[in-house]
C-alpha cells in the first residue's frame, strides 16, 4: 500500500528514482546478511533448544556487517557524480543497511513465531504508510527514502522485547573464529541470493541506462504489483520451511506429502491471481496509480503471468534449502544472471517493449534448472532415507 501511495504522490520520475535506489540498496544488503537469514532459520528449526549461541553470534555478525557496509555505501554515494535529488534518495535508502540489521525477524521465523512478526510489521508499515500518504514531489522523495529506512527501527525494538518469550536473551558475541565457522556454512545462501537479486536489479539498471527514471517508474509500478502478490507466496513457503527442515530428518513420507500439497496450493493460487490480474489490468493500474501510469497496463498484462511461475518455483526453492541442496542454487542463478544481463543489453532501445517477456523467459529458465537438478538428486535422497536414513547435521564445534 505504501508503494502505491508513493507512486501516486511522487510522480513517475521520482518513483523511478526511489525504486532504483531501493533496489540497489537491497543488493548491498546481501553483504550484510551473508546468508545468515536462511541459514539461521534452518539451524534454529533443527535445534530450538540449543539456539542461544547461534542467535547471539549471527545477530552480532549482522549488526557489525551492517555498520561497515552502510558506511562504505554512504561514502561511495557521496563521491559519485549524480544529481543532488538522486544522491539524497540513495543516502536515505542506504540507512536501511544498518537499521534492518538490528531486526530479529529471522529468529522469529526459525521459532515459527509468525504472530510476533505480524505485530512487528505493523510497527514498520504504519509509520511508512503515514510518510507515503503525505509525501509530495521532490521533498517527498527524500523524506520517503529516509523514512523507509528508519521505519524498521520500531519493528526491530519490538522483536528484541519479544525475544524473551522464546526463552532467549540477546548477548553480543565478538568471537571471530565462531563468526568464520558460521560464514563458511552460510556463504552459499549469500552467493545464490546475490545472483537472484542481481537478476531482478539488472532490468532497472538497463532501463535507467537506455532510457530514464521515467521508464523505470512505469515498469516498477507494474512490477511492484506482481512483487506484492509474490511476497504473499513467500510467506506461505517460508512458513513451511522450518517444517520441511525438521521432517527431512524425521519423516520423509510426510515431507513428500507436504511438498505435493504445497505445490497444489501455490499453483492454484498463482493461476487464480494471474487470470484476475490479466483481465483487470486496466482497472488495477488506473485505480491504484492513476492515469499517469497508463503505460504500465501493457506491462502488467504480461508480467502478471510471472506470479504462477514464481509460485511454482518457490515450491522447489524452499525444498532445496531444507534438504541441503542450497549450494546448487549457484548453478541455477548464475545462468539466470547471464541470461538477464545479455538479453537486456542486446535489446538496446527495444528493451522497454521486450523487458516483460525477458523477465518471463528468465523465470522459465530458473524453473527448468530447478527441475533438472531436483529430479537428478531426489531419487538418491529418497533411497538413502528409505534404507539408512539421513545423517544428522554436523554441529559447529563437533567437526
Amino acid at each position: 500500500m505504501a508503494n502505491i501511495l508513493l507512486a501516486r504522490n511522487l510522480g513517475v520520475t521520482n518513483f523511478g528514482i526511489f525504486a532504483l535506489a531501493q533496489g540497489i540498496t537491497l543488493y548491498f544488503w546481501l553483504a550484510v546478511d551473508l546468508g545468515t537469514n536462511m541459514y539461521g532459520i534452518r539451524e534454529i528449526a533443527r535445534n530450538k533448544d540449543g539456539a542461544a549461541e547461534l542467535v547471539n553470534t549471527l545477530q552480532t555478525m549482522r549488526i557489525a556487517a551492517g555498520v561497515v557496509v552502510c558506511l562504505i555505501y554512504l561514502l561511495v554515494v557521496l563521491h559519485l557524480d549524480m544529481p543532488p535529488l538522486n544522491r539524497h534518495a540513495f543516502l536515505g535508502c542506504g540507512l536501511y543497511l544498518v537499521t534492518f540489521a538490528f531486526s530479529l525477524d529471522w529468529v522469529m521465523k526459525g521459532f515459527e513465531k509468525f504472530q510476533y512478526l505480524a505485530i512487528s510489521n505493523l510497527f514498520y508499515s504504519v509509520p511508512f504508510l503515514a510518510i507515503a500518504f503525505f509525501a509530495q514531489g521532490d521533498w517527498g522523495l527524500v523524506v520517503s527514502s529516509f523514512g523507509w529506512s528508519c521505519s524498521f527501527l520500531g519493528s526491530a525494538l519490538l522483536l528484541y522485547l519479544l525475544l524473551g518469550k522464546t526463552g532467549l536473551r540477546f548477548r553480543p558475541v565478538f568471537h571471530l573464529r565462531q563468526w568464520w565457522e558460521h560464514v563458511k556454512e552460510s556463504i552459499f545462501f549469500s552467493l545464490s541470493g546475490s545472483l537472484q537479486v542481481l537478476s531482478t536489479l539488472l532490468p532497472l539498471l538497463f532501463l535507467n541506462f537506455f532510457y530514464s527514471p521515467y521508464e523505470v517508474g512505469i515498469f516498477s509500478a507494474a512490477y511492484r504489483i506482481v512483487s506484492m502478490v509474490c511476497i504473499m507466496g513467500t510467506f506461505l513457503t517460508m512458513a513451511c520451511y522450518p517444517v520441511f527442515s525438521d521432517l527431512y530428518f524425521r519423516d520423509m513420507p510426510r515431507f513428500i506429502l507436504l511438498h505435493r500439497k504445497l505445490q497444489l496450493a501455490m499453483i492454484s493460487a498463482g493461476l487464480t491471481a494471474a487470470l484476475a490480474g490479466y483481465y483487470l489490468a486496466p482497472n488495477i493500474i488506473n485505480s491504484l496509480f492513476g492515469v499517469k501510469y497508463e503505460g504500465s497496463i501493457r506491462i502488467l498484462e504480461v508480467l502478471i503471468w510471472f506470479i504462477p511461475l514464481e509460485f511454482f518455483r518457490f515450491t522447489y526453492g524452499i525444498v532445496f534449502l531444507a534438504v541441503n541442496l542450497h549450494r546448487h542454487n549457484l548453478i541455477i542463478f548464475l545462468p539466470g544472471v547471464i541470461f538477464m544481463g545479455s538479453a537486456c543489453y542486446l535489446s538496446g532501445d527495444k528493451l522497454n517493449a521486450w523487458l516483460p517477456y525477458i523477465v518471463l523467459l528468465w523465470e522459465l529458465l530458473l524453473i527448468g534448472l530447478y527441475l533438472l537438478i531436483y529430479y537428478v538428486k531426489r531419487p538418491l535422497q529418497i533411497q538413502t532415507q528409505a534404507t539408512n536414513g539421513p545423517k544428522a547435521p554436523v554441529q559447529l564445534g563437533e567437526a
